[in-house]
């Protein structure tokens, strides 16, 4: 009796009412229930339904729930900085949504098809968040996950962060981010068909960073101010062309399109961490990558896209250097001593043009003369590893087609 008692205290402190309670009868008294507006429910819970065809005056609660998301959205901003979860009955709703109020917003939808406009217009503070939650597995759009057709756009009047996170979505609409704002986008387990698009009035660290966790689809094109903060297990089949300003990160991921990243000026870091697999998969897309220092999180290699030749340092000494150029290239090897005798440095050539590596002093490569060449004038990819041996020669490690000592 006496959690009953507690029970019945808390339903009368938020508001509810009920009558004629009977406890241990078969049949209660004919009473009168008074359903809990959402206002009342300490986690802002709203129910959408547009399979209802009855009559009533809808609330938003589960027994009477708004026909509409537009509806269920017109509280939710009117109530503003509130965190709220909407959950949606499965069927397609046309509504063109604004969102503008709430703190945190999850809208949550399995077998749910948003065809209309979304409008994300948050300025409640930094760090809001909108969840669109679909499914639990992988392959949203082989099944009645929560798909989202119409475009989506983002914008905000300031530079604060915000964070919008699909989970088991399927989305073929387009996403823009407008004006300014960080817009951190986060998927987890969904297929984009639709483009990603970073479109913002005022260059600088206004930004999309896309954080992908789960296994994830992008097919449609990323373009614009876009970093890849944070990518795991995803497949990039679409064309990227983005002007990053904060790092990126690839584990495992594939590309299948063009690719090119080329960061904004000004960046606070141009450097792209990727794991091996990443790194090979990206490099047989042959990418633009100007300005761009490649990492590998494997084995700690510093991967340096040159297409101009250059002079190396000993502080070169354990990079890989790419070049892609249609003209010939030099690069010329560090001036080194016994203490660099172990070091190493690497040569990928993709582009054309012939590519040559010049020693110095009375250094020679494997079997050249002193301050001899190597050289590749094949067309198509080719690398060479070359490892300082003794303190004036360095031979080759490691080498794909044909390299020429004069």
């Amino acid at each position: 009796m006496g959690k009953i008692r507690r029970a019945l205290t808390w339903l009368s402190a938020i508001g509810g009412t009920i009558d004629n309670v009977v406890i241990g009868g078969t049949t209660p008294a004919a009473g009168t229930f008074t359903t809990l507006g959402s206002t009342n429910l300490p986690n802002k819970n709203v129910y959408v339904d547009g399979g209802r065809a009855d009559i009533y005056t809808a609330d938003g609660s589960m027994l009477k729930p708004y026909k509409t998301v537009l509806a269920a959205l017109t509280v939710i901003n009117a109530d503003t900085g509130k965190n709220w979860i909407l959950n949606v009955a499965s069927g397609t709703y046309s509504d063109n949504l604004t969102i503008t109020g709430p703190r945190y917003l999850s809208i949550r939808g399995q077998g749910v098809t948003l065809s209309g406009t979304i409008l994300i217009n948050s300025g409640v503070g930094t760090y809001d968040r909108i969840e669109f939650v679909g499914i639990s597995g992988d392959r949203p759009e082989k099944g009645p996950a929560l798909t989202i057709s119409g475009k989506i756009t983002a914008t905000r009047s300031d530079d604060s962060l915000i964070y919008v996170n699909f989970s088991g979505c399927y989305v073929s609409g387009e996403l823009e981010t407008t004006t300014l704002g960080t817009w951190v986008l986060q998927y987890d387990k969904c297929r984009i068909t639709g483009a990603i698009t970073g479109t913002f009035t005022r260059a600088g660290h206004e930004q999309i960073l896309i954080e992908s966790y789960g296994f994830n689809e992008f097919v449609g094109a990323i373009t614009g101010w876009v970093s890849f903060y944070n990518c795991h297990d995803s497949d990039f089949y679409s064309n990227i062309t983005t002007t990053p300003y904060y790092e990126s990160r690839f584990t495992n991921c594939s590309f299948g399109g063009s690719v090119s990243i080329i960061p904004v000026g000004g960046a606070s870091s141009v450097v792209a961490y990727m794991d091996g697999y990443s790194y090979r998969s990206m490099l047989l897309r042959t990418p633009t990558l100007t300005g761009v220092t490649i990492t590998r999180m494997d084995n700690h290699d510093t991967v340096v896209p040159d297409n101009d030749g250059a002079t190396l340092t000993t502080g070169d000494l354990g990079k890989v250097y790419v070049c892609d150029s249609g003209s010939d290239q030099n690069f010329i090897l560090p001036s080194v001593a016994a203490t660099n005798v172990g070091a190493w440095v690497e040569f990928v050539k993709l582009g054309a043009g012939n590519l040559t590596i010049t020693a110095v002093d009375s250094d020679t490569i494997d079997d050249s003369s002193a301050a001899g060449t190597v050289y590749c004038s094949d067309v198509g990819n080719a690398s060479i590893k070359l490892r300082l041996c003794a303190a004036t020669e360095w031979i080759p490690i490691s080498a794909t087609n044909t390299w020429i000592t004069t």
